[in-house]
């Protein structure tokens, strides 16, 4: 129960990151800017884009063991462009599940914002890349993955172990004097749901998964088909737990 509490609670703000910000900017900061934002920049032709190297300079510059590993590139085609650039940094706790990230001007190789490099964290910064890193079990490397697995695993087990025992406790109490007591028939959509909703979300993230290792090699919305895939998975075991019997189903 700890876990799935610290898992929600960084899950939470995770996933509300942005909106948490938007908040905070309209009941605090109010007409206050919260961050310095760059000036803005004319339009420039991708033929300026500052080479890799430059750009690896540029963060090593404020992080020397910083490996670049990843680019994604932001608003190219405006006037504020930005590139996000990440990349491993040994012994360190990261804002992301394996990378550090920096934010840099992808024609200029400037860092304006380096708070969320591991050597530049302050007291604010700090405390989102230690959620970030609690969420993502990246402070102990591969061994708290696993451990993370597993606890989620169990989670899940016990999850559906509980709903079934509760269905077989209910079921004996309605009993009456047969030897085999008959389903009672609130309980019966339970039972389904039950081995259809947890089976069934396992299976969409395999097949989520495996649609983000396979789709790269074609020119596809990957979003859109990993949610595809997702509910695909989730729907068939819905499906096949109210065509069979939910032991049947279950097996």
């Amino acid at each position: 129960m700890p876990f799935h509490l610290l898992i929600d609670f960084t899950a939470f703000v995770f996933a509300f990151y942005d909106p948490l910000f938007e908040a905070l900017q309209l009941v605090v900061y109010g007409d206050t800017a919260m961050f310095t934002r760059p000036p803005t920049q004319k339009v420039r032709s991708p033929s300026d884009l500052a080479t890799i190297a430059e750009l690896e300079r540029a963060v090593q510059a404020r992080e020397p063991e910083f490996q670049l590993a990843e680019i994604l590139f932001m608003n190219l085609d405006s006037t504020n462009p930005r590139i996000r650039i990440g990349g491993p940094i040994e012994g360190y706790i990261v804002r992301g599940a394996e990378y550090a990230y920096a934010v840099d001007n992808p024609f200029t190789a400037q860092v304006p914002y380096s708070s969320i490099l591991p050597n530049h964290v302050n007291g604010y910064s700090g405390i989102v890349v230690s959620l970030f890193s609690f969420h993502f079990g990246s402070f102990g490397s591969k061994p708290v993955r696993w451990i993370y697995f597993s606890l989620g695993i169990m989670g899940a087990l016990i999850f559906l172990s509980g709903n079934l025992l509760w269905i077989k406790f209910r079921r004996r109490k309605h009993r009456g004097g047969e030897c085999i007591p008959a389903q009672v028939n609130a309980s019966v959509p339970m039972t389904r749901l039950t081995v259809g909703v947890c089976l069934g979300t396992v299976l969409g993230f395999a097949m989520c998964i495996l649609a983000a290792k396979w789709l790269p090699h074609w020119q596809v919305d990957i979003g859109f088909w990993q949610q595809a895939a997702y509910y695909a998975g989730f729907m068939v075991a819905i499906f096949w737990s109210f065509y069979r019997r939910p032991v049947i189903a279950a097996r």
